[in-house]
């Protein structure tokens, strides 16, 4: 099997045990059917709370409210692509309501206090016990397996999670509301004897972090910078645009830290002094940084990457995407599908990334888990921290 393009590379700088900082976004945890908290879903279930409250301060049928949700996506269940009225109400409404428009009117209609049905949004199917029974089924090591055929569930997340765990990683950069990622983290590192080999235990041991034993260490942070949290036995996961954490843990300050709509998003870029700008800049500029789950549609880390490229940075930053589309079968739309990835890809280099793909995400994860792999066994013979 053809290995991960440029990931070579990639290889070279961790296998030297450069200090790496992970930048991600809602795909690091997308399960189809299983687990979805992509943005479009985040908005299309805030906006239907919004616009149910407002239609029903303006006694507008229930059936109304429907036709325009359908319009939301052309794979909803009630979306109706043969009649031409509703692809006209389609186009109207695509054209009109931009993602960044919806999210403007849902602060609107809440009045900027959105965040209880966000928290609700995030946490109601309880993520973190779908996390802990995926990887139980498909990656511990005695139970792990798959049916013929089978692609095994949240294998982004669940390599990022062990990286995380067994490679000097500086610091991450969260896109997403949730704490999924430090979830994972913590469900490998409670029940390691059930998820690491006898060597990657023995990397365990030696990380600084290792003398908290119930729990790997990363803090939240979304607000100011506390200096005592940058010690060397934690790692920082960062929130520039905000954190919800779970229902059974307590909200220290209201929706005027999440970044949603375009007030926010124009408020959060104006300030160039705020803990924000200030520490992705900086990590983009002096460390080697991996890119996952991101599509870069989002303007904070198209202007974190512009000031990095203008800067400039002695180590790369690598941007992991796949070449193929799940669910195009036709070899005519799967070469346009190609086509537009490398003109992306050109793009991408444009902002002074290194694109590291594959045909699917399962073979570029599966080549970085082997990299991860290599890495231990390196750390055991020589030691790299």
């Amino acid at each position: 099997m053809q290995r991960s393009y440029n990931i070579d590379s990639l290889h070279s700088d961790i296998m030297k045990g450069k200090p790496v900082v992970l930048f991600v976004g809602t795909g690091i945890h997308y399960a189809p059917g299983l687990l979805d908290l992509s943005w479009n879903k985040t908005l299309n279930y805030l906006l239907r709370k919004a616009l149910a409250y407002m239609c029903g301060e303006n006694n507008i049928p229930p059936n109304v409210l429907d036709t325009i949700m359908s319009t939301l996506s052309l794979h909803s269940k009630d979306a109706d692509p043969d009649n031409p009225d509703w692809v006209n109400l389609y186009e109207a409404r695509n054209a009109r309501m931009s993602p960044m428009v919806m999210a403007s009117i849902i602060k609107h209609i809440f009045k900027g206090n959105y965040l209880s049905e966000l928290q609700y949004f995030l946490y109601k199917d309880e993520p973190a016990e779908i996390i802990r029974r995926t990887f139980e089924r498909y990656y511990a090591l005695e139970k792990g397996k798959t049916t013929a055929g089978e692609v095994p569930q949240l294998f982004t997340l669940y390599q990022l999670a062990r990286f995380i765990l067994l490679y000097p990683v500086k610091a991450i950069v969260s896109y997403n509301y949730d704490n999924l990622l430090t979830e994972a983290t913590d469900i490998l590192y409670k029940d390691r004897s059930k998820y690491f080999t006898e060597e990657e235990l023995q990397v365990l041991e030696q990380r600084p972090f290792n003398k908290h034993r119930e729990r790997m260490i990363l803090v939240e942070i979304h607000n100011n910078i506390d200096s005592n949290e940058s010690h060397k036995d934690i790692i920082p996961v960062y929130h520039p645009h905000g954190y919800v954490p779970p229902p059974y843990k307590v909200m220290r300050e209201g929706s005027e830290g999440i970044v949603l709509s375009m007030e926010e998003y124009y408020d959060s870029t104006k300030d160039v002094f705020s803990w924000q700008t200030a520490t992705q800049e900086h990590l983009l500029c002096h460390y080697t940084c991996i890119l996952a789950g991101l599509s870069l549609n989002d303007i904070t880390i198209q202007r974190m990457l512009r000031y990095a490229g203008h800067y400039g940075n002695a180590d790369k930053i690598y941007y992991m995407g796949a070449l193929s589309h799940r669910n195009i079968r036709d070899m005519k739309y799967e070469t346009a599908y190609r086509a537009l990835m490398g003109i992306l890809a050109s793009f991408y280099t444009s902002y002074g990334l290194v694109l590291v793909s594959s045909d699917s995400y399962h073979t570029l994860y599966n080549d970085f888990g082997k990299i991860i792999n290599e890495y231990c066994i390196k750390f055991n013979d020589y030691g790299t921290e």
